[in-house]
């Protein structure tokens, strides 16, 4: 059995413009500030890490609003270069005018892989937000690589420095419920022949939601880890691995369950993330009892459609 999540085939220059728009909208940074745990994990690092930042040369890579270059600012970088794609350079730039740090933090408004250091300066500190729903899903890590390449100094630090994706397989009783047994009494009629609709409709992508704990079955394993400072595209661009989990009980799994480590977690056993955690179902629920072996291979694809590639998930369960 196997489910995926497919993108939509579009040309490379609609992807890319579609990409930095989405980032002109407030919304979308408003959702990332109040993420406390992410926003608070990056604050930490700098004042925490004062000693590696002190007159150092920093490099945020999609700065958006400007809040992690500040913080840099703020633990006594030397520089900072803020590094934004999308329209959103021209907000941050004043932001970082009425925070009193213009003559620290210079906004960039290109894509990193165009930007061109003066007389090819090198930084002592990239940091950047890259991470999309199950780690990988979008490329921005792409150009956080290409950005340690151009302008890391040898010894250099990454921020964050490293990162893992897990997978377990989870319970799903109540979304089950409340999306598909739901057509086999609608108002007192017996709509069922709408349930695999809404279940293809389901398989067609992941469904980023929030679940706890109690609803994963196994202990997680990585799909994949990795170090920033050396990680590679190609490491990335096509991840393959074998997993078996054992069950902790007598359970019906749905699906499964992914989440990432970086300077925060996104697992249902901490606090919530806008990331969330993203289920992949499977076709059909089955029955385990205590103790069965659960068996699955894991896939991670880079869509070559798009430039701003994305990257795909497949999980196939071998029953």
């Amino acid at each position: 059995m196997e489910t995926s999540q497919t993108e939509n085939e579009v040309t490379k220059e609609t992807a890319g413009d579609d990409y930095f728009t989405s980032y002109n909208d407030v919304s979308v940074h408003e959702l990332m500030l109040k993420d406390r745990p992410r926003t608070l994990a990056y604050k930490k690092f700098f004042e925490e890490n004062r000693k590696y930042i002190v007159d150092k040369i920093v490099m945020d890579v999609g700065s958006g609003s400007g809040i992690l270059s500040m913080f840099a600012a703020a633990a006594g970088a030397k520089k900072v270069y803020a590094v934004e794609a999308s329209e959103m350079a021209d907000v941050c730039e004043n932001v970082v005018e009425c925070n009193g740090f213009k003559d620290k933090i210079e906004v960039i408004h290109k894509r990193v892989e165009d930007v061109e250091l003066p007389n090819n300066e090198k930084v002592d500190v990239i940091v950047s937000e890259w991470m999309g729903f199950y780690l990988l899903h979008e490329s921005m890590l792409d150009s956080v690589i290409f950005a340690r390449d151009k302008f890391l100094k040898p010894n250099g630090i990454m921020v964050p420095s490293h990162a893992n994706l897990l997978v377990a397989p989870v319970n799903m009783e109540k979304y089950y419920n409340d999306h598909f047994e739901y057509w086999n009494n609608v108002y007192g009629f017996d709509l069922s022949p709408m349930m695999p609709h809404a279940m293809a409709e389901a398989m067609k992508e992941p469904l980023v939601t929030e679940i706890s704990e109690k609803q994963i079955l196994a202990e997680s394993d990585f799909i994949i880890a990795f170090d920033l400072k050396s990680v590679t595209l190609n490491e990335i661009e096509n991840v393959e691995k074998s997993f078996e989990f054992e069950l902790k009980d007598s359970c019906t799994v749905h699906g499964f369950a992914t989440w990432f480590n970086v300077v925060f977690t996104t697992s249902p056993s901490a606090e919530q993330t806008h990331w969330k955690q993203t289920i992949i179902f499977i076709p059909q629920a089955l029955e385990f009892e205590k103790g069965k072996f659960l068996n699955l291979i894991g896939l991670m694809k880079t869509s070559k459609a798009m430039q701003c590639s994305m990257r795909e998930i497949f999980l196939k369960f071998l029953a």
